[in-house]
């Protein structure tokens, strides 16, 4: 028979190949073959220090891919100015710059030879060949200043010229929902726009300009620049533009169109961009982040399912009941700490803990002493802090209280389904859910957008509106441990009255029952799970007493090769000490003499069996989830079998036992599929093997 064994390395794969049929005679040896075989590194090396090769490939991605998105910002601004004439490039000059084909060969071609566009470009607007305006700046400040005749082409080119610059630097934009505490009264700047304005303010400062805000950043550069040029300062893109915000150009195209347009302004920006707010505009356009979902943990219990986010309402309701199925309260003169009952949570959590702010647990103290109409002691600190529930705070004010079930109806949306031949089909939702509210928020950034999906798609009035965008710009961006799913199987049972690690132990198997689970099952399932819970712990103090006993045989030797050895009458007096002293003596006193009694033999017959084991090993715990599986199966027969046998296959033993199992051409496809799983590199393996069985 032959084996193969493989060592595997960060780099390498070591391989030998042993013929056992050989008996090791003289001349005669059983490794018949071996070897290495080596392969690129995962990384790179410069210098003998190491670097990530997809980090540097991903850092020039990133700048193509940023370069790409400006080109298509500018591309589509050049459109937009062209077809109402307020940029003079020629439109086959357009359509080469723009069009790229792998198959036909064409590639994109900057309109050199477009001499329109060139003079446009350089800011020679009769066609003199000398630049009219010193800088785009320039030009920006007189239309800021001097209102111009649009009828005349030579105008309009000015205008569009001006838009075009704004667009090729649109400056730095920071997202709505980074915002800083300083910044909640002030209504136009906010996070990092409002450092980068401050700073602004300073730089002009330095070289002794007033930054007056009733002036365009155009203006204000424009002069900045005079001031460079006369003191032979450095740029003024280098100098000042990077602490210019794209709220400080969008300001400025508004100023110098209803300068030069007056109230008619936004048709005009309308009949030009196609939109009516400036921030919508294609000078402004931003390509949309890419989903970062993929980089958010999974969930501690459902494997397969990403974490939910802090901000959902179930993980409010989730994180509210936890809590509160842990409360206790003493009553003055009495030793007992007591549980609430149901109705008493229930209403606790409506009361208090459904606000849009944190809390601390002397109100909940206040409210159970209203409640009970005594004086009472808790197992919480009063100034333990208290997380409150502000999505559902919100939701509430906007929906209702039946916020959960409340539906908003709209008209079937009508999709259309990809395929080889297209097909149009209508949804059958037709109603939008608290979900829904929660999704829209928590995916966008842009407050406008979330105004306009309130007001035309969930048709809210004004008041619901102002709730929603409280609700946006309350919502926290942060993760759970546990998943969506999870928690909605858990929260179930604790609003049942079940603390967490009972609920966790439940939670799946509404799931696993599936039709057969009703409530006379959950009864019998609740009233079970306490005794399920007590014996397990019981099994674990007869395993750790058993365990203190094997210690001292690991000491001692004593009967090492007697596995026959049968417990003595010493033996149990030992026993029984141990016992005491797990409990302690106070404690073991309080058990009855047949609770005690119990105990002893319990440990008696894992002693026991200790020394019937070849192995003498310590005793293993059991565990609670392998208790309720077997409650399960006990009580639930055919029901369990299909969901509750678990296969943990250690993989590199298998790969063995098949390798020497399999026919030549199965074991190759095994070995390839085997190995894929084990290490990355695999793309040599189908080929060492045919080699190999050859």
């Amino acid at each position: 028979m032959k084996i193969l064994a493989l060592d595997l390395g960060q780099s390498s794969i070591g391989w030998i190949i042993r013929n056992t049929d050989n008996e090791g005679e003289e001349g005669e040896n059983q490794f018949e073959k071996f070897g290495v075989i080596t392969f690129d590194k995962g990384v790179g090396e410069e210098k003998n220090i190491e670097y990530s090769l997809a980090a540097e490939r991903t850092k020039y991605r990133s700048a193509r891919r940023l370069y790409q998105s400006r080109k298509y910002k500018l591309w589509e601004t050049l459109k937009k100015l062209k077809v109402k004439d307020f940029c003079p490039i020629d439109e086959q000059a357009l359509i080469e710059w723009t069009t790229y084909d792998k198959h036909k060969g064409l590639k994109r071609k900057y309109p050199t030879w477009d001499i329109n566009f060139e003079n446009w470009i350089k800011l020679d607007f009769n066609g003199d060949n000398v630049p009219d305006f010193d800088s785009p700046y320039q030009l920006r400040k007189v239309l800021a200043e001097n209102q111009l005749d649009f009828n005349i082409a030579e105008n309009r080119y000015k205008l569009g010229r001006a838009l075009y610059h704004i667009a090729q630097h649109r400056a730095f934009k920071s997202s709505k929902k980074v915002k800083l505490e300083e910044d909640e009264k002030d209504t136009t700047d906010v996070g990092a726009e409002h450092k980068k304005k401050e700073n602004l303010k300073k730089e002009f400062e330095k070289i002794g300009i007033l930054f007056d805000e009733n002036k365009t950043i155009g203006q204000l550069l424009a002069e900045a620049e005079m001031f460079f040029k006369e003191r032979g300062y450095g740029r003024i893109r280098n100098e000042l533009h990077p602490y210019v915000t794209r709220k400080m150009l969008q300001q400025e195209v508004e100023q110098i169109l209803k300068f030069q347009f007056g109230d008619k302004w936004v048709e005009k920006f309308k009949d030009i961009f196609g939109v009516e707010k400036v921030s919508k505009c294609s000078i402004f356009w931003q390509r949309p982040l890419r989903s970062q979902k993929s980089a958010v943990g999974k969930c501690t219990l459902e494997k397969s399912k990403y974490r939910c986010p802090v901000s959902h309402p179930q993980f409010e309701i989730f994180r509210a009941w936890s809590f509160i199925n842990n409360i206790r309260y003493k009553l003055p003169g009495q030793d007992e700490w007591k549980e609430l009952t149901i109705e008493q949570k229930q209403k606790l959590y409506q009361d208090e803990f459904i606000k849009a702010s944190d809390f601390t647990v002397s109100n909940i103290r206040k409210w159970l002493i209203k409640e009970l109409q005594q004086n009472i002691s808790l197992n919480y600190s009063d100034k333990t802090n208290v997380s409150g529930s502000p999505s559902i705070y919100y939701l509430s004010k906007i929906l209702g209280n039946d916020w959960q079930t409340h539906q908003i109806q709209h008209e079937p949306i009508i999709r259309i389904k990809k395929s080889n031949n297209t097909v149009k089909y209508t949804s059958n939702k037709n109603y939008y859910t608290y979900e829904d509210l929660w999704h829209v928020a928590f995916q966008l950034d842009d407050e406008e957008e979330i105004k306009n999906i309130a007001r035309n798609k969930f048709k809210f009035n004004d008041e619901q509106i102002e709730l929603y965008l409280r609700f946006f710009k309350n919502m926290a961006v942060d993760y759970a441990r546990l998943s969506l799913k999870a928690i909605k199987n858990i929260n179930y049972f604790l609003q049942k009255g079940l603390i967490y690690t009972d609920a966790v132990l439940l939670a799946k198997i509404p799931e696993i029952l599936c039709k057969s689970y009703n409530s006379e099952t959950e009864k019998l399932l609740i009233d079970s799970l306490q005794k399920i819970i007590e014996q397990n712990r019981t099994k674990k103090q007869v395993v750790n007493i058993t365990n203190n006993l094997i210690s001292e045989y690991k000491i001692n030797h004593f009967h090492e090769r007697d596995f026959d050895y049968q417990i003595q009458s010493d033996d149990i007096n030992r026993i029984t000490q141990k016992c005491e002293e797990f409990f302690g003596k106070s404690k073991w006193e309080q058990l009855t003499p047949e609770e005690q009694t119990n105990i002893i033999e319990n440990v008696k017959s894992e002693f026991q069996s200790f020394f019937k084991d070849t192995k003498r090993e310590y005793k293993k715990l059991p565990k609670l989830m392998d208790d309720l599986k077997q409650y399960l199966k006990d009580n639930f027969g055919f029901l369990m079998i299909k969901n509750s046998i678990n296969y943990i296959i250690h993989q590199p033993l298998i790969f063995i036992q098949n390798l020497q199992k399999e026919t030549k051409h199965r074991t190759e496809n095994f070995i390839y599929k085997a190995l894929k799983r084990v290490h990355g590199k695999t793309l040599w393996l189908c080929a060492f093997w045919r080699n190999f069985v050859n």
